[in-house]
């Protein structure tokens, strides 16, 4: 990681977290979609990162966690 890329990641302005739940059955089918929007999402200009886990406790729980230098972006 470069000297740019660590003082950017550590000063984030904008975290966003957040979870969205959906039915345990349908994440499978629903993983295609998730990838095309998270692959967008980090293409956006500005997105330090944006990740997503399937939690494993909580069976159909999607975990988000969104990066930014600024509200704008």
């Amino acid at each position: 990681m470069s000297a740019t890329e660590q003082t950017t990641t550590a000063n984030p302005t904008v975290a966003v977290i957040g979870w969205l739940r959906f039915a345990p059955e349908r994440l499978q089918e629903l993983l295609p979609q998730l990838q095309q929007v998270v692959a967008a999402t980090r293409e956006h200009d500005g997105c330090i990162t944006y990740d997503v886990a399937i939690d494993p406790f909580e069976p159909g729980l999607l975990r988000f966690t969104e990066l930014w230098p600024d509200q704008a972006s």
